[in-house]
């Protein structure tokens, strides 16, 4: 995950921290790689991934991270670097519970 532009919410939400990820959504005004003003929560890595689509893909205590990110205003349309979004994501990962609330 090292140099890929994650956040410290991808990295939250990559460990399945979710004091951590209920914190930062709590504090997330930032800009992005280019220098536009936005919330953290909807920021996009290098590698084309938000917040939502990690937890979507891989997060342990998915289910709450999820809800917490949705509830503070992500946006479940975003796509990610190859064109999918986080429901996207999570139905090829077989994660069909998740794929269904972000649908």
């Amino acid at each position: 995950l090292q140099d890929h532009g994650l956040t410290a919410l991808h990295y939250a939400v990559f460990n399945g921290n979710t004091l951590c990820v209920e914190v930062l959504c709590a504090n997330a005004s930032g800009h992005d790689a280019n220098g536009h003003h936005c919330s953290c929560i909807d920021m996009v890595s290098t590698m084309g991934c938000t917040a939502l689509h990690l937890a979507a893909a891989e997060a342990s205590n998915a289910a709450a991270i999820i809800e917490i990110l949705l509830s503070s205003g992500a946006d479940a349309a975003i796509r990610d670097g190859q064109g999918r979004t986080a429901a996207d994501v999570a139905a090829e990962k077989g994660r069909h519970q998740y794929a269904e609330v972000l649908s």
